[in-house]
């Protein structure tokens, strides 16, 4: 269950640090 949550945090994280 924690595995989704992990991964909505890296995608968000994610688009963060692209648009960086």
């Amino acid at each position: 269950m924690k595995g989704t949550l992990l991964l909505l945090a890296f995608l968000v994280i994610g688009e963060l640090g692209f648009q960086t």
